[in-house]
């Protein structure tokens, strides 16, 4: 797995790396699906799953009842969230 980064929790972690098979298992294991990363940021596995463009992610943080209208506590760019909504659309409309 890549270096985590400073700040993310291991859902977070695995979310951003498209690691599917380890969100499933940190999600069964009781990770906080709404969490958020630790450096200020705010950032949700939910967010950052959608900015990174991995759909089965999203999809599968929605199934776990992620809160769709967490986003980030830093202020972000309209290009940044529209990049990161793209993939949330095609989820939520999956499901």
């Amino acid at each position: 797995m890549p270096i985590q980064l400073p700040g993310d929790t291991l859902l977070i972690h695995a979310a951003r790396h498209g690691r599917v098979a380890d969100v499933v298992a940190l999600l069964a294991d009781g990770a906080d699906v709404n969490g958020t990363t630790t450096d200020g940021s705010g950032l949700s596995a939910l967010y950052v799953a959608s900015l990174e463009g991995h759909t089965e992610i999203v999809t599968t943080l929605i199934a776990a009842n992620a809160d769709v209208s967490q986003g980030a506590q830093a202020p972000s760019t309209s290009r940044i969230w529209s990049r990161a909504s793209a993939p949330l659309s095609a989820a939520w409309r999956s499901t």
